[in-house]
């Protein structure tokens, strides 16, 4: 049951590839610059607390007893808790940011936004289903976080579909591309 939730980097994985595509996609003028440093270093620290959290919990779980399901469940929620929180203040830093000055440059913003949110709200989602998980049956409890891990990281390619699409059909333009090429707070992602 612990190994199940250990496997962290099944889905940390596609969190680290959704922050390294969503700052590919573009960013831009003088206001593109900034919009660009203010997004990479928000994915950037956002990350960054996701691993370390994800640390915590590995370093939690070992602290448990074996078949300690109840404390399992416990500090799962409260990881996933504490990834909807980090995910939501990247949101207000990307939103805060406001729009890059490039053509497109709400749609830009737009697509950010929707695609952190969707993060959100899976990371809300798989809390909200791990609290209402029984711990009577380990085996199907086990299962259950398996069958949350998965949907943690299928969710998650959906997101950085949505960035692969949006740089795919030219979105922001190649003044955004550059901006995200020539920022030392991208490179960092990547």
């Amino acid at each position: 049951m612990i190994r199940a939730i250990r496997r962290r980097e099944r889905w940390l994985s596609p969190l680290m590839a959704l922050a390294v595509v969503a700052t590919s996609c573009g960013g831009g003028g003088e206001a593109v610059e900034s919009w660009v440093a203010d997004v990479c270093s928000g994915m950037t620290s956002w990350v960054e607390e996701l691993e370390e959290r994800s640390e915590g919990l590995n370093d939690e779980l070992e602290g448990l007893e074996e078949g300690d399901s109840e404390g399992v469940k416990e500090v799962t929620v409260a990881f996933l808790g504490d990834a909807v929180a980090a995910t939501e203040r990247l949101i207000e830093r990307i939103d805060e940011a406001g729009v890059p000055a490039v053509e497109d440059g709400r749609e830009v913003a737009d697509t950010f936004l929707e695609a952190i949110g969707q993060v959100r709200d899976v990371f809300a989602e798989v809390q909200d289903g791990v609290g209402e998980l029984s711990t009577e049956d380990p085996e199907a409890f086990r299962r259950a976080l398996e069958d949350f891990a998965s949907s943690i990281q299928d969710n998650t390619a959906a997101a950085v579909e949505v960035f692969s699409e949006a740089q795919e059909a030219g979105l922001g333009g190649p003044e955004l591309d550059q901006a995200f090429e020539n920022e030392p707070a991208c490179k960092a992602l990547g």
